[in-house]
This record gives structure tokens, C-alpha cells and sequence, in this order.
């Protein structure tokens, strides 16, 4: 992983308007880097995150297919989506809102970011 690069994207994108927060935890559930939403502990956060992925991993036969995304809609604007990052990672970023726009944005900057796990 270029830190670098993940650390400098990572910063950039979580000034967006429209991002709570960005964290970048690995699916064993340890924060790497990055903010968890401000109503929640960096650890608790993470290894919840690790838990949910990996959870779906299973749900989905993990030696077969790869889970691309999981998403979680509450009852509010508030959205999570947690994408997996090279073979160990996970980026978990909480919405404040989303449309079509805010999600075009978000893969390209997902896009951006799968070279620093090469």
C-alpha cells in the first residue's frame, strides 16, 4: 500500500460536503486511517466494519466470489458504504446524503485510490 497516496486521497475526499467521515480499517477490524463518524470510537468503529465485511465475505462464499460492496441505508439521509481495498483493507465512508452525483464521485475517487493497493 502507497500511504502516501492513500493518506493524501483519503484527506482531499473526506472535505467533500457531503462526508461525514472516511476510514481506511483493515478487514481484521484495525483502524489504519482516516476519521470514524464523530458519534463513534476509531477501534469500535473499525472492528464493527471488519465484522460486517467479513460477515458478508461468508455470506457470499469468500473462495468464490468477492463482495464489491456493502452498503447500509438507515431511515435518514445517512448512508455507509464499506469497499474492499486490495486483499486487506476496507474503505468505510459514511454519507451525509447521496445521488447519482455524490456516487459517480465516489468511484471515481475509488477508482483513484485502487492504485495505491497495487
Amino acid at each position: 500500500m502507497r500511504e502516501d497516496i492513500v493518506s493524501s486521497s483519503i484527506s482531499d475526499f473526506r472535505k467533500k460536503e457531503y462526508i461525514e467521515s472516511i476510514m481506511l480499517v483493515s478487514k481484521t477490524g484495525v483502524p489504519i486511517m482516516g476519521n470514524p463518524p464523530p458519534t463513534s470510537q476509531p477501534d469500535l468503529f473499525s472492528i464493527l466494519a471488519g465484522v460486517i465485511f467479513g460477515g458478508a465475505e461468508e455470506l457470499v462464499g469468500k473462495s468464490s466470489r468477492k463482495v464489491m460492496e456493502v452498503s447500509i441505508e438507515s431511515d435518514e439521509p445517512r448512508f455507509i458504504k464499506m469497499n474492499p481495498m486490495g486483499d486487506k483493507y476496507i474503505i468505510v465512508t459514511v454519507f451525509k446524503k447521496h445521488d447519482q452525483n455524490v456516487m459517480s464521485e465516489y468511484n471515481d475517487f475509488l477508482k483513484r485510490l485502487e492504485t495505491a493497493f497495487k
